[in-house]
């Protein structure tokens, strides 16, 4: 793996983690208190994966792989967040 596309991976999850931290249904407090600047920094990040994915793969690859590995991130983190969550909500239907 080149250092390119590794951060082309690294700034799609966290762009996707940014997205998720903007969300009402994150259910990790510690990112609430970045609810505000999530948006911004997402939207950033975003751009600059899809400019790295681009660079390393082309157009039409590279779009496919950031969005591909966003919305994994996307599937992944709330079945994280729920496995490791301390809130008691998130623990009454075990």
């Amino acid at each position: 793996m080149s250092m390119l596309s590794a951060l082309a991976l690294a700034t799609s999850v966290l762009a996707a983690t940014a997205f998720y931290a903007t969300s009402s249904n994150c259910l990790w407090p510690s990112m609430h208190r970045w609810r505000r600047w999530s948006m911004s920094l997402a939207l950033l990040l975003c751009v600059l994966s899809i400019a790295a994915w681009i660079n390393t793969f082309g157009i039409g690859v590279g779009l496919g792989a950031m969005l591909g590995t966003g919305m994994l991130t996307m599937i992944v983190l709330p079945w994280i967040a729920l496995r490791t969550s301390s809130s008691k909500t998130s623990r009454k239907h075990d």
